[in-house]
């Protein structure tokens, strides 16, 4: 039982920071067409079912990310298309979690919880967890599958530039005080 929840909770960490990526993508990141041509800060992170697991958005759409893999025309159809797949089961996947998740909560919140009902709502919650992380996997190997294996190792190189560079520019900002509240 104590390794379900271990492994439980590696999984819901796991997602909670894949989902963040997706969030922060929403909120104007990604490197996709007319968001410019450079990885740099506010550039990287993609929807999460863009990311491959690694942090890129959609990087065949970066015209300099897709000349420097020198990836084909067939292979960039394929990469939208698994995309679109992925998106569109990510729907119903993401819904699927919330559903769950606000199950689980019902289950905690009475105030004398049932320990079997709460036990199966957490279950159901995982599960959907697990399922959102098996499909960023399934994204992530359908990509493998896709590109060369010496593009898969530029892009992971583009990928550790990509970090470095936002590493540094998240340090200058903070100290520059650019990460600390406004007050006014």
């Amino acid at each position: 039982m104590k390794r379900k929840v271990i492994i439980g909770g590696v999984i819901a960490m796991s997602l909670v920071a894949l989902l963040a990526w997706g969030a922060m993508a929403q909120m104007g990141g990604g490197m996709g067409p007319g968001r410019g041509s450079e990885m740099g800060p506010g550039r990287c992170p993609g929807e999460c079912c863009g990311q491959m697991g690694m942090g890129f958005g959609p990087f065949w759409k970066d015209p300099d990310v897709a000349a420097k893999l020198k990836l084909t025309p067939d292979q960039i159809s394929k990469l939208d298309k698994l995309e679109s797949d992925h998106v569109k089961g990510m729907i119903d996947l993401k819904a699927e979690v919330e559903k769950a998740e606000f199950d689980f909560r019902q289950a905690m919140d009475d105030p004398h919880p049932d320990a079997a009902k709460a036990k199966k709502a957490a279950d159901v919650m995982f599960n959907a967890h697990k399922k959102t992380a098996y499909a960023a996997i399934d994204q992530h190997i359908a990509v493998t599958q896709i590109l060369t294996a010496e593009q898969m190792a530029q892009l992971k190189n583009l990928h550790r530039e990509f970090r470095k560079e936002h590493r540094e520019q998240f340090r200058h900002d903070h100290d520059q005080g650019k990460d600390q509240p406004q007050t006014m």
